[in-house]
């Protein structure tokens, strides 16, 4: 009994059966083919996949039985469950799969090790911290090497960015039912919208002028921002006007203009929101020969969404080198370039935020070019009436690793979110 490299549906199981099958009779099409993974083969590759990332008969525990005693009881899924999912398909010879991947288990009972695959054993996938896997350290590392070591031509950096954004045009995400691609179009009807706080003697200016006056700024007067550093002009902008507004922070009475441009071109965006919530591969993904690779790639750029959308704090601009060298990497090395990226807003809840790169070949021109245009008589005058502040409770915590840091606990799943360290231990 065997499967070949055509009758596999796992994307993972058919380049491994490319790579390394033999010649063989598949019993699932019925005719003999060059690659071929046998069903002790199979058995051996899903065996090892359970073993490595799943954990046997896990425990929930309960504080309280009802008389004061602690309890737990097993939960997870059945390893006929676990494989189903691996595979993504049903095989004629899947309960034989079953029975020859509990023949792999290689305990002893003598030392008192538990039967791997016992009868009635459940599985539960391990948790990850992404903080701590290869791209989470790793993007740790390159902000201290921005900040204090090489700004430009960082080879690390490079090489860290294209092995994060390899295949990103391919991953898709869940959006309202429907998969859609995290590479986003924007086409030049879709309206986005630009905002800046205005004195009231230069209204007739705006009026006159208004994507001089409220557009992207001049080189000389660029300021540093979360995606582009001083001096190089990014194009910030929103999806609605209320965003665009509440991304200023205005002060209480200020007046604040808002125009509305629309693209002169198709836009490639990388849509960012959409990232975060790219739909998982599955258990299927444990098939992959490289799985650590794969997984932890898709978990950190989920994360990264978070850390992009950070506000940018005066005095510590430093602190976006990382994001900024992102989108110069986005716009000029990945191929094929991004026009812009997309991410949630901080100061507006259920905001979104874009960011476009200026054109190519405008170094020699005074003001960088960017693929909008203004949309006529759309400029608007708003006064800032009052401003929202919402906060969160914070506590506490202390790691032996990372010292002492203030986490804010969400009250409905008791999740630790957003760190803010005070110390760490040397």
């Amino acid at each position: 009994m065997a499967i070949c490299v055509d009758c596999a549906k796992n994307r993972h199981l058919k380049k491994r059966i490319a790579e390394d099958g033999v010649h063989a009779y598949c019993i699932e099409c019925g005719q003999n083919k060059r690659k071929v993974f046998g069903i002790d083969r199979l058995a051996d590759v899903i065996s090892q996949a359970v073993q490595e990332n799943f954990e046997l008969n896990a425990q929930r525990y309960f504080l309280d039985d009802g008389d004061g005693n602690d309890i737990t009881e097993p939960y997870g899924d059945a390893l006929h469950t676990v494989v189903a999912e691996m595979l993504e398909q049903d095989v004629v010879f899947f309960d034989k799969l079953i029975e020859a991947i509990s023949e792999t288990s290689e305990h002893d009972f003598m030392d008192g090790e538990p039967d791997y695959f016992e009868p009635g054993a459940v599985y539960v996938p391990y948790r990850w911290d992404w903080t701590s896997n290869h791209f989470g350290s790793h993007w740790n590392r390159l902000i201290s090497e921005l900040k204090h070591k090489r700004r430009f031509f960082s080879e690390s950096v490079n090489d860290f960015f294209e092995r994060l954004f390899e295949n990103v045009d391919k991953i898709r995400a869940s959006d309202d039912g429907k998969s859609v691609p995290v590479v986003e179009v924007i086409f030049p009807h879709e309206p986005m919208f630009r905002a800046r706080v205005i004195e009231l003697e230069d209204v007739q200016k705006v009026i006159n002028e208004p994507y001089k006056l409220i557009g992207p700024a001049p080189r000389n007067k660029a300021r540093s921002g979360r995606m582009s550093p001083e001096g190089v002009v990014a194009l910030y902008c929103a999806r609605d006007a209320a965003t665009a507004m509440a991304e200023l922070r205005p002060a209480i009475g200020s007046v604040v203009a808002v125009v509305t441009i629309v693209a002169t071109r198709p836009l490639r965006i990388l849509n960012f929101e959409r990232l975060e919530r790219a739909a998982d591969e599955g258990w299927g993904a444990y098939l992959a020969r490289d799985y650590d690779t794969v997984y932890n790639t898709r978990v950190f750029l989920r994360n990264l969404h978070s850390l992009i959308s950070q506000p940018v704090i005066p005095g510590h601009e430093s602190d976006y080198l990382i994001t900024q060298t992102m989108a110069e990497y986005l716009a000029h090395v990945y191929q094929p370039n991004f026009d812009g990226i997309i991410f949630k807003s901080v100061q507006r809840s259920g905001g979104v935020n874009l960011v476009l790169f200026a054109e190519k070949g405008t170094v020699e021109t005074e003001a960088e070019i960017f693929p909008v245009e203004y949309v006529k008589d759309s400029v608007s005058f708003n006064k800032i009436d009052r401003v929202e502040y919402n906060h969160s409770p914070m506590q506490p915590t202390f790691n032996s690793a990372s010292g002492v840091s203030l986490s804010a606990k969400l009250k409905s799943s008791g999740t630790l979110v957003s760190n803010l360290k005070l110390f760490k231990d040397k």
